[in-house]
């Protein structure tokens, strides 16, 4: 027979098995929007993540509200100045009570020598200067009274009464200090109605100590520094638990092996970067799962239904490419009820992996300044990193270039694109060199379809012209000479026989009039789309393409 022992939960015991993939999953999400590690890892500090077990672990931000709501409460609830007065007067008593032995003391020693002449002259002027000089120290003792306390540390008492009373004080000293800090900080706050004697006084004092110590460490994001008993006694097992889980972020992540410090710098490793393709296709793929029926705009016109991924039934021989979720559908549905869930051969979905033209796509990426504005970079950088994955996952033989352009062009690798933000310090929009960039690499693959796919929001704001490159802000809405330079390379594109799709992230009539000459000149389309909306017209484009010889 089996026993089992059970004790109350403390939150030591590990409450779930935190999963490196939901820490990653909500990294790379702050990763596309900041393109900075060490800033998408605080934010995700901040603001903590949800488990796969559905268990929300709370984020800094969090901690930290629900901390402040408790010194709020004491605020609410406590009144402490009669505590405070309190103290004052318990050094009054030890000093009127010393004052009062001082002046017995030396009233004895007068009578003591009185009648003894000449020879008692210089004792008696003795003892006056005495009493005169600790009457003076203890009437002119410092107002606070944690220093009154010091500065009696090294006076000698006369009273044994007001000695016992002094040590009694000295002993609270740094419990005294911390309370008269609190007052001084926070002493017009605490407005409640209950007013607790000097002890209890002292205790909330160091409470609230302790408090603004987990305060300031969450603030600064010094988890190192946040005292887990602390944190566990004001905020109960869910927020010791949540920290715990928070101080195994980075830490979870590196043993995973997609983040590294080697060089000194916090860096994503090739698994990390992986990750992040497998994270901003997913994502993508939900969202066509979520709208299947068709609705962009283009100038010539597309399939209604995005089917993004063809599947069929394993044969022998076929490539290991796995439909997860229709598996183990079909697995549940040939044997209902049965658990644990068994798989059968007859149950294998794989994706369609039938041979396609090869081809080759230069991806040029708008990083000029205008792509700041709204969800436009964020939304291009995960449309760029998950087509990225596809073809290398899906579609190996094809290549795939990618361009980045602003005031001039560049090529960028894939290890760019995570951490991709856009080049404010050159922000004018340079297609002609990103379509001649793009050029040169697609030369490198003549045999193949060749096309290039350019992502903007706007028209081209500058040009190499004799050897020189020019700006010229758009005056009226369009850059003239900026546009007519520009399509000269379109024009080179397309004798090359390479196609050119437009993705245009604005709808603005002049800008559609020069993507449409675009088009008209080299036969490729354009599509107008919303920057959440991006990724599903980008991927179904190119998996449809991938059907037809072009």
């Amino acid at each position: 027979m089996k026993r089992y022992a059970y004790s109350r939960w403390d939150g030591t015991q590990e409450p779930f098995r935190l999963s490196e993939e939901d820490i990653m999953d909500r990294f790379v999400q702050h990763l596309m929007d900041t393109g900075e590690i060490r800033i998408s890892l605080a934010k995700l500090l901040r603001e903590g993540f949800q488990t796969g077990e559905g268990i929300q672990v709370k984020g800094l931000n969090q901690l930290r509200r629900e901390l402040e709501e408790i010194r709020k409460q004491w605020f609410e609830t406590y009144h402490l100045d009669p505590a405070h007065q309190e103290l004052k007067e318990r050094l009054q008593r030890i000093v009127d009570e010393e004052l009062r032995e001082v002046s017995r003391h030396y009233q004895r020693e007068y009578q003591r020598l009185a009648g003894k002449g000449e020879s008692a002259r210089a004792e008696l002027e003795k003892i006056f200067n005495d009493e005169t000089v600790r009457e003076i120290f203890l009437k002119n003792l410092p107002a606070p009274v944690s220093k009154a306390i010091e500065e009696l540390g090294n006076y000698d008492f006369l009273s044994e009464t007001a000695r016992r009373e002094y040590e009694e004080l000295r002993d609270l000293l740094e419990d005294i200090k911390r309370f008269e800090q609190m007052m001084q900080n926070y002493g017009g706050r605490f407005q409640g109605k209950i007013e607790p004697k000097l002890e209890r006084a002292l205790e909330i004092a160091r409470e609230l100590e302790r408090l603004e110590n987990l305060l300031d460490a969450l603030e600064k994001g010094d988890m190192q520094r946040v005292n887990m008993g602390d944190l566990k006694e004001f905020l109960g097992v869910q927020g010791f638990v949540s920290m715990g889980a928070l101080k195994q972020v980075v830490e979870k992540l590196m043993d995973a092996g997609y983040l590294s410090t080697e060089g000194g710098s916090l860096d994503l490793t090739p698994r990390g970067i992986r990750k992040v393709g497998e994270r901003a296709l997913k994502d993508i793929y939900l969202g066509l799962k979520e709208d299947l029926i068709g609705g962009h705009q283009a100038n010539k016109g597309g399939q209604s239904e995005l089917r993004p991924e063809q599947v069929k039934p394993y044969q022998f021989g076929d490539p290991l490419m796995l439909d997860v979720v229709g598996t183990i559908k079909n697995a549940i549905l040939r044997n209902p009820g049965a658990r644990p869930v068994r798989l059968h051969p007859k149950d294998l979905l794989v994706y369609d992996m039938e041979e396609r033209p090869r081809s080759s796509t230069a991806l040029l990426l708008d990083m000029s300044l205008s792509m700041t504005f709204g969800d436009k970079f964020s939304a291009m950088k995960k449309v760029a990193i998950a087509l990225d994955h596809l073809i290398r996952s899906r579609f190996p033989r094809d290549n795939l270039y990618l361009v980045g352009f602003y005031s001039t062009a560049r090529e960028l690798k894939t290890t760019d694109l995570p951490t991709l933000n856009p080049l404010l310090s050159r922000p004018f929009t340079n297609m002609q060199d990103a379509l001649r960039l793009a050029s040169r690499l697609l030369d490198r693959d003549p045999g193949s379809n060749r096309q290039i796919i350019l992502i903007t929001d706007g028209q081209p704001t500058a040009f190499h012209k004799d050897g020189m490159l020019h700006f010229e802000w758009p005056f009226w809405g369009i850059s003239p000479e900026a546009i007519h330079e520009t399509l000269k390379d379109v024009k080179a594109c397309t004798r090359k026989g390479i196609r050119i799709n437009v993705f245009m992230l604005d709808d603005d009539p002049v800008l559609k009039t020069f993507v449409d000459e675009v088009t008209r000149i080299n036969k490729g389309r354009a599509f107008y789309s919303q920057p959440d909306q991006l990724g599903r017209y980008l991927l179904v484009d190119y998996i449809e393409g991938k059907k037809k010889v072009i």
